[in-house]
């Protein structure tokens, strides 16, 4: 009777150790809802007019995309894609989508959005992430990211304000 205790005891010891391991797994996170900030670097790579005015002929919505890259604290180095229509009338940007990698290109994340113009010319992109992979595949938050424009529009800085999960 002996053995049959023993062998009890050991095989309820193992179930616990392995369901508290997988727990672990699954709440372990590089970071857990935490603020970060970064600065960016932007390239207009296409800007083909969408709509345009019907008494001046003149475009008045957009579907851009970008390139760029920077650094967010505590994520690293980040490259981004973006697409996303812009109408000028309206100062609001819409179907924002953008993949962000990291310093492999297995470390990435895509983010969603839309975005709205301000009175002084900077234009606020309200993101949330999802779909990451590499380091990045448990991502979530998201934030504001507040666009710099230079003179051209052909380019901008940008400066990121994230709470994110990863």
């Amino acid at each position: 009777m002996r053995p049959r205790i023993i062998t009890s005891i050991l095989i309820a010891v193992l179930i616990a150790g392995v369901i508290s391991s997988c727990k672990k797994d699954e709440e372990e996170y590089v970071l857990e809802n935490q603020p970060v900030t970064g600065n960016f670097t932007y390239v207009v790579t296409s800007m083909t007019p969408t709509a345009f005015d019907t008494a001046s002929g003149m475009p008045i919505a957009f579907a851009i995309t970008m390139e760029g890259n920077g650094t967010v604290t505590e994520m690293g180095n980040l490259t981004m894609d973006a697409s996303f229509n812009f109408n000028l009338v309206t100062g609001q940007g819409t179907d924002f989508v953008t993949t962000y990698s990291g310093d492999t290109p297995t470390d990435t994340f895509i983010s969603t959005g839309t975005s709205q113009q301000q009175q002084d010319g900077t234009i606020l992109v309200n993101e949330s992430f999802s779909n990451g992979t590499g380091m990045f595949g448990k991502i979530k938050g998201g934030g504001v990211t507040t666009v710099i424009l230079n003179q051209t529009s052909s380019g901008g800085t940008g400066t990121a304000a994230w709470t994110v999960t990863y």
